[in-house]
């Protein structure tokens, strides 16, 4: 239970699939989930730009901000970010795109920094003294090589660009389990292993998925998270003053359960909690 000095919030990443068949009729399930649900972050993977006109409107209505970055106008499908915690702008703070060195569709890592906890200061619709926690997406190359490296330039991407606050990356990685060398980040946190269960594993599972090409039952979309806690860099000194602490509350698969299948994947549907 969330208390005086906490806060508690729910993240969904999600790949909605990108092919042509029934892209409605699946748009249009992802947005019923999302209404019933309403989770307060959500990223999505594998979006268009038909996709992001479609969510648009409809996540405006419920109360999202969003994000799409420019560098998607030069690839087939990307990622979009929502969130009903302002997305904070300007200088060191705003939204940015960090393109991996090597990758075969210019992709990279996209980043918002939101406020949580903050108070609201009236017309203009910004909140002050709340705590800063950058939300980040991807979606890997699925070159072996490529993801490879990408996966290895994670941690110094953000290292050098986020600084020290708290991170939350949802995303599809592409890592499978038998990549046992392939696991999230020094510092860092899998949301599964801190709180998922055996029954809300696998996100590609074509036993429960008829959308999912078998024989296939993985986990490449996955949620890390890093706390200020967390001491990363490991031994070096924070910049800042605070020392709240991320928890990790909840991990469930998203999706799973709809009527009509969204995509080949699940997604990860995660509750967290800001301890001051």
């Amino acid at each position: 239970m969330a208390g005086e000095d906490s806060i508690e919030f729910t993240f969904v990443t999600y790949n909605i699939g990108g092919m042509k068949y029934l892209r409605e009729e699946r748009l249009q399930a992802f947005m019923d989930k999302i209404e019933v649900t309403l989770p307060d972050i959500v990223v999505i993977q594998e979006g268009t730009r038909l996709t992001y006109e479609k969510l648009l409107r409809s996540m405006g209505l419920l109360g999202y901000k969003r994000q799409l970055f420019d560098v998607m106008n030069t690839r087939e499908t990307g990622e979009i970010m929502f969130s009903k915690f302002p997305i904070l702008s300007g200088g060191d703070i705003g939204p940015r795109y960090l393109s991996f060195k090597k990758t075969s569709e210019n992709r990279g890592i996209s980043c918002i920094k939101i406020e949580i906890g903050g108070t609201d200061r009236g017309l203009d619709n910004k909140t002050s003294g709340g705590t800063g926690v950058w939300i980040c997406t991807s979606q890997f190359d699925d070159q072996t090589s490529l993801f490879r490296m990408q996966v290895n330039e994670f941690t110094s991407i953000l290292r050098t660009t986020l600084k020290d606050d708290p991170v939350i990356f949802g995303g599809d990685t592409r890592i499978l389990e038998y990549q046992n060398d392939l696991v999230h980040p020094d510092g860092w946190c899998d949301a599964w292993y801190e709180a998922g269960t055996e029954d809300n594993k696998y996100t590609y599972d074509s036993k429960k998925n008829l959308l999912t090409k078998p024989p296939f039952r993985d986990r490449p979309d996955r949620v890390w998270f890093r706390s200020y806690e967390s001491g990363w860099p490991p031994g070096g000194r924070l910049s800042s003053s605070k020392h709240q602490s991320l928890e990790c509350v909840e991990c469930k698969l998203y999706g799973n359960d709809n009527p009509v299948a969204i995509s080949p994947h699940y997604g990860v549907w995660v509750k967290f909690r800001l301890v001051k």
